[in-house]
Parts: C-alpha cells; structure tokens; sequence
C-alpha cells in the first residue's frame, strides 16, 4: 500500500467563460492504510481531486506523490490504482463474474486464486447469486455492487471510491460501508471515499476532508469538525439537524457582553475569554452557531444559561424528539429525548453551554471562538 500526498494542486476546466477553477490549491495528505473521505456539495471539487489521483484527469498545477514518487506523469496502470464509481463503467457484454475478474486476468493471475477471490468478495456484496448473468439484466443497486467488486478484488496501492453505494438499497449500505472497513482493516489498504452524503462520510472514515467551491476547508475526525468547524459553511453542512446560525448584536448589560438575536427575545452571553476576543475586536455583529443536540429541555449544570421560545413544530423520532420553536421573528431547532408534557404553543425554558457557542466573523464567516 502507499501514501498519497497533494502539494499546491489546481485543476483548471476551460469553458466559453474562461478558464474554470474546479480544484484550487489543494494540500491533502492521506496516510498509508488510512480511509480518507473526502465530503462535500455537488461541484465542490471532491470527484476532481479523486480523478486527478487516479490519472483520468491531468493535474493542471501542482504535485502528486504517491508514496515517495512524483506520479503526476505516470499512467493509471503505473499507479496501480483501483477505482469504483457512481455510474459504474461496466462491460455490458460481459457477465457478473467476468466484468470481475477482468483485471485479475489482465494480470495472469492464478486462475484458482481469482475464482477464491472473486468468491470471497461476492460473499462480502452479497452478489453471489447473480455472478453469471449479464450486467444488462441488474438493477442499479446490483451494478453499482458489481462496480465496487471489481475495484476490491484487485490488491492496489489505493482504492478510489467515489460514491460507490449511492444507489444500493438502503438497508444495504451500512453493512457495506462495514465491510469496507473491514477489508481496510485486513488487507491494510489505502482508500479515499467520495460522498455528499455526512452519514457516509462518519461511518466509513476516521478522517474526513470538507471541500467547497473547489476549496478543502478543513480536515479532521467527525468530532473535530461537528465540535470545532473552522467557518461558517462547515458548521452549517455537517450535523443533523442542521446547527442553528443566528446573526447578533453585540451589546453589552452591567459590563457583560451579550450576543442579542435580531428580532427576537434571544439573548446568549459568551465564555468570560470570548467575551475578551469580541471585547478586542470591536465588534458590533456576529454569527452565531448554536448546535439544535446543545440545547436542552432539563438544566444539566449550574454553568447553563437559559432562553426561553415557543413550541411551533414537535416531530417524534422514535425516542427521540425534534422541536422548532419561535421567540420573535426567529425560528430554532432543538434535539431531545425527553417528553415532558410538551405542547405547542407553550413556552419552554431551555438551557445551553457557554462553551457550545460558535461564533463567525460577520464577514469572512470564519470561526472567531476557536
């Protein structure tokens, strides 16, 4: 297996506009026998960055090792790399089990040792009972099973997977994702796994790299990012629900820094050294980011604050609960597990942790309470 590392890369599409940015300045480090995923919106730049790895894709600027070689001219074949995609790119005259022994045979490999594979990899997809028909006669759930067999049989130096389960059935995915971990685990490979989707991205990857518009915006376990995002669109894309992001004032009430929500009755006040930083800068705005799972019905600790909001929205979850409540002209969601009586249209005393307030520089949006 290999490292791959990106030094200072861009990737530059041409258009009737001009020169289009598709990946700017990408510094990525992914460790040998480490599962990267790579997570963002649709045109962010995360399928660029994994074709360029690949050698589909030319590296407009920039350098690619993987290990200790510059590979930025090497050939897909020469990077010894293995590749699963959305849309699949089988043969379609060719059966289940030759679409994957393909690249097996192209390596004369012994022909007992593929049959044991590709046996030991079906199993694991749960695709054995469909290994001699043709592609043409599957669903997608099935093909895009196929597509990633034909990528895990192989022994690469890196797996590259870019949304590889996007159309299996859904009671299907997780124990997939589970065995994906399990062959990296067993075989020590070297993976990067592509997805929009952060429920994805949290069970198959210990470190997971935020892109957008064409940017990495932060790298670091699902704790790092859900507790400590860097800006605002990170702290906005990861979490579920969705973290409340409140535009404030800044005031202040008896010398104490207060963080007052526009039209409403919501007031925060900050950690005594965040109010220091607002004091220093001199703000008189600020977003703030409270996360809907931060906010609680019950007081846990004497440290907690308090706002108070009506109930508009109870959704049940099983045990759990999601609420959206109002105080003025702003709305904000809360996640529980409790049922206290709960009504709508009453108002409901909650609490918070000063140490559980993001806040963002109203302009550049980038974190200021780090």
């Amino acid at each position: 297996m290999a490292s791959v590392s990106l030094k200072n890369v861009y990737k530059y599409y041409g258009s009737k506009k001009g020169k289009v940015e598709a990946v700017k300045n990408l510094n990525l480090n992914i460790r040998d026998k480490e599962i990267m995923v790579l997570l963002g919106p649709s045109g962010c730049g995360k399928t660029s960055t994994l074709r360029m790895i690949a050698g589909i894709e030319e590296i407009s600027k920039g350098k690619l090792y993987i290990g200790d070689n510059l590979s930025n001219d090497l050939t897909p074949a020469q990077r010894n790399i293995a590749l699963a995609f959305e849309d699949y790119a089988l043969y379609f005259h060719l059966t289940v089990k030759e679409n994957i022994a393909l690249c097996l045979e192209a390596k004369k490999i012994n022909p007992n040792i593929v049959k044991k594979r590709i046996k030991d990899i079906s199993e694991i997809l749960g695709i054995g009972d469909i290994l001699d028909l043709k592609t043409t006669t599957l669903s997608g759930g099935q093909q895009q099973r196929v597509s990633l067999a034909r990528a895990l049989v192989r022994d690469p130096s890196i797996f590259l997977l870019d949304e590889p389960i996007s159309h299996i059935e859904i009671e299907k995915r997780y124990r997939i994702l589970a065995e994906i971990k399990e062959i990296n685990r067993e075989f020590g490979s070297t993976m990067l796994y592509v997805t929009h989707n952060q429920t994805e991205a949290v069970a198959v990857g210990k470190s997971i790299g935020i892109m957008n518009f064409a940017e990495l915006q932060q790298v670091g376990t699902r704790d790092e990012i859900f507790n400590n995002p860097i800006n605002l669109f990170v702290a906005g894309f990861v979490g579920q629900p969705p973290i409340n992001i409140m535009k404030c004032k800044i005031i202040s009430e008896k010398d104490i820094i207060i963080l007052k929500v526009e039209n409403s009755s919501l007031k925060f006040i900050p950690e005594a050294k965040i109010a220091k930083i607002l004091y220093k800068l001199n703000f008189k705005e600020v977003i703030l980011g409270l996360r809907p799972q931060n906010i609680h019905i019950r007081k846990i600790s004497d440290k907690q604050k308090s706002i108070k909001g009506i109930i508009e929205v109870m959704e049940f979850l099983g045990e759990d609960m999601y609420l959206v409540l109002r105080s003025g002209d702003y709305k904000f969601s809360v996640y529980c597990n409790v049922d206290m009586g709960l009504k709508k249209g009453k108002e409901l005393e909650l609490f918070y942790d000063q140490n559980k307030l993001h806040l963002f520089h109203p302009k550049t949006e980038k974190i200021i309470s780090a």
